[in-house]
């Protein structure tokens, strides 16, 4: 059986339904999931960082962390729901002899330091999200007993994505369809990994049975005037008023540039199919699906 550590949201979905084709799937988060569950997936609603998460784990022989406070501007929840959430997981696995854990880190820990960063990067974490996902790799990497991979994925995008700047961008048009504001000054410049091509990742990780820290990404960076320009074009918008607020990032934690060097990973036989305008559209896609409106 495979745990899904904070698999009710976004990325848990596709993980659930990918998975659960090959083993029985355990999902395990406060929140109820947001699709339909397969009959061999099933769900347990539990604080992660609060309980014994043992109870629920005694037929468990992996599991994946995708549990963490997503957005990088709450600050005081993070330590809770990535730090302590990742030390209860650990604790849980050594109690109940599970020996295989797949970590979803970020690009966001190389901080300012994420351009061309490959894994032997020095890691300077701007924003407790980040600092909270790189003291989470410490813990499980020091830990005997566990074989870990620790996944510093890009920016996930692509289908039904409900965070980050495309869902932001589509979210400000559907309610002024004129006008766009961009966070920061627009040349923000990151890649953007489809979601197939995530879930792709960790497929190959649990079959080649790959261990240690890798990066994933698709080496395809776009800023975010492409961006808004691509999620216009999308939803079939004309004379849209764009501004950006100024600065080099959007918000106090943002980092302004980050192109992981993947090669690592991609060594071991796994490479990305979608490029990040593709992810982008697909998103937007996706988005206008959800809310009934024609597709661009």
């Amino acid at each position: 059986m495979i745990a899904i550590a904070g698999g009710s949201g976004y990325v848990g979905r596709y993980l659930a339904e990918a998975l659960s084709i090959r083993d029985d799937i355990l999902i395990l988060d406060r929140r109820v999931p947001v699709f339909p569950l397969a009959g061999n997936i099933r769900f347990v609603e539990t604080d992660l960082a609060e309980e014994d998460l043992s109870a629920y784990m005694t037929d468990v022989d992996t599991v994946l962390h995708l549990a963490a406070e997503s957005d990088v501007r709450r600050m005081e929840s993070s330590h809770h729901d990535t730090y302590l959430t990742t030390r209860s997981i650990v604790d849980a696995m050594e109690v109940c002899g599970i020996g295989r854990l797949l970590f979803f880190s970020s690009s966001a820990v190389y901080g300012n330091n994420g351009w061309d960063a490959d894994e032997g990067t020095q890691c300077d974490p701007v924003s407790e999200y980040a600092r909270d996902k790189l003291r989470s790799e410490s813990l499980i990497l020091g830990t005997d007993g566990i074989q870990s991979a620790i996944l510093r994925f890009s920016n996930i995008c692509g289908g039904a994505v409900r965070h980050g700047v495309v869902y932001d961008f589509c979210r400000k048009l559907d309610q002024d369809s004129s006008h766009l504001e961009i966070m920061g000054n627009g040349r923000q410049t990151k890649e953007f990994l489809h979601i197939r091509d995530c879930i792709r990742a960790v497929e190959h990780t649990l079959d080649a049975g790959l261990e240690g820290v890798f990066n994933i990404g698709n080496g395809d960076p776009v800023c975010i005037n492409d961006v808004a320009g691509e999620v216009i074009s999308a939803m079939g918008l004309r004379d849209v008023s764009v501004n950006a607020t100024g600065g080099e990032t959007g918000w106090e934690g943002d980092v302004a540039r980050c192109r992981l060097d993947s090669s690592r990973f991609a060594s071991t036989g796994w490479k990305p199919c979608f490029s990040s305008l593709e992810a982008v559209r697909d998103s937007v896609r996706e988005h206008m699906s959800i809310n009934g409106r024609g597709v661009n």
